[in-house]
């Protein structure tokens, strides 16, 4: 039903949009993950390859960015707009997405008077569209970026495939465990916080599994929204998943996002319980986060921040959030620095960050008077990261 929903969408945009094949059009998006983002987390996700070059287009030049936009130019995944200008701040769309992502796994499509439509076609193949997606041509969240880029990483283009995990979906071993594991957009809380729960399922089975999620919402957190179509029963307080068809060797990733009551106790600790089952088969974990009163006792500046992937392996790739919140009553110029780990590499940040010698700098940040401004960084996990490490 998704990919027929959105192929329509597809031919109503195509014949009313003149957009050449292969071209891009001067849409100018607000919000969301940039396009010279998208295109670093996509070619360090899914490519693989070494990311170098400076001057590939008139507005990308030396930035941080630069070097996997102007590597993503030369292996002809990205060509910038008419003008010639790449627009390296602009939001990306789902269309634009598809065709960067499709192209750094060096897959071939075919072609189409509806340029992006193939490309659309392969993710719905590889079942990499985010359901949350309403709209092709609206900017993508950084959430949605990275679960379509953690779709394509695990598919493998085999067409046969699918119909072979048909078959062994049916017949699961119950003697293999499921790897389950949940993190916490954020360690403590305070009243009317939003917290997100990152909830992870990997299927150690040599076959495809039907999987089940259930998460037990504790008191005093109330239910805002979830991805991949989680059902919430007021009834029962739950959030539940329904058969989430997962391969073998393959994680599955949902986002459960709820928010603090009104009157939370300093020091109450909210305790959310989340199940996977399959068959006679289940594993159980629960996360905790604790009430606390952060707040300065001046109240102009706070900070925070949240990652994108937790717990992470070696070489994988993790996006930071770092939110800034001017609660002065006067506009303020903000510099930030973020010290690396050393099992953590550099690869971009946004709003002209720098790196040298594993920290970042961000200078002169314009905040208003009640103004909340988010900047964001990638780093890689390296070969110096044991198991267990924090």
């Amino acid at each position: 039903m998704l990919r027929a929903r959105l192929l329509a969408i597809v031919l109503l945009v195509g014949f009313f949009s003149p957009v050449a094949q292969g071209a891009d059009w001067n849409y100018h998006f607000s919000g969301g993950i940039s396009r010279a983002e998208f295109v670093s987390l996509a070619l360090a996700s899914v490519s693989g390859q070494r990311l170098d070059g400076t001057n590939c287009f008139p507005d990308v030049t030396t930035e941080s960015f630069a070097p996997s936009v102007c590597a993503a130019k030369v292996r002809g995944i990205i060509s910038g707009r008419a003008d010639g200008l790449f627009y390296p701040y602009d939001s990306i769309s789902l269309v634009e997405a598809a065709a960067i992502v499709v192209r750094a796994k060096n897959v071939s499509v075919g072609s189409d008077f509806v340029w992006y439509r193939p490309y659309l076609e392969k993710l719905s193949q590889w079942n990499a569209i985010p359901r949350s997606v309403q709209n092709i041509l609206q900017p993508l969240s950084y959430s949605q970026a990275q679960e379509l880029i953690d779709a394509a990483i695990d598919e493998r283009d085999d067409e046969d495939e699918d119909d072979e995990d048909d078959d062994e979906a049916e017949d699961d071993n119950d003697d293999d465990d499921l790897d389950l594991t949940v993190s916490a957009s954020d360690e403590t809380v305070e009243e009317n916080d939003r917290v997100t729960y990152r909830i992870r399922v990997k299927n150690t089975d040599s076959k495809t599994r039907n999987i089940d999620i259930v998460a037990e919402l504790p008191d005093d957190l109330r239910f805002i929204s979830t991805s991949d179509d989680g059902d919430y029963d007021s009834g029962d307080d739950e959030v539940s998943w329904d058969s989430l068809r997962v391969k073998e060797d393959e994680t599955k990733t949902v986002l459960l996002t709820l928010q603090v009551d009104d009157g939370v106790d300093e020091g109450d600790r909210l305790r959310l319980e989340v199940t996977a089952s399959v068959k006679s088969e289940e594993s159980t974990v629960t996360q905790t986060i604790k009430v606390t009163d952060d707040s300065d006792e001046d109240g102009d500046l706070r900070l925070s921040i949240t990652d994108s992937d937790d717990p992470v392996e070696e070489g994988e790739y993790v996006t930071y959030t770092i939110r800034l919140e001017n609660q002065d009553n006067d506009d303020m110029n903000v510099d930030v620095s973020a010290d690396l780990d050393e099992a953590m590499d550099f690869v971009s940040a946004s709003n002209d960050g720098e790196e040298d010698d594993d920290v970042v700098e961000w200078t002169d940040i314009d905040l208003d008077e009640d103004e909340d401004k988010k900047i964001t960084l990638v780093v890689r996990v390296n070969s110096k990261a044991d198991e267990g490490d924090k």
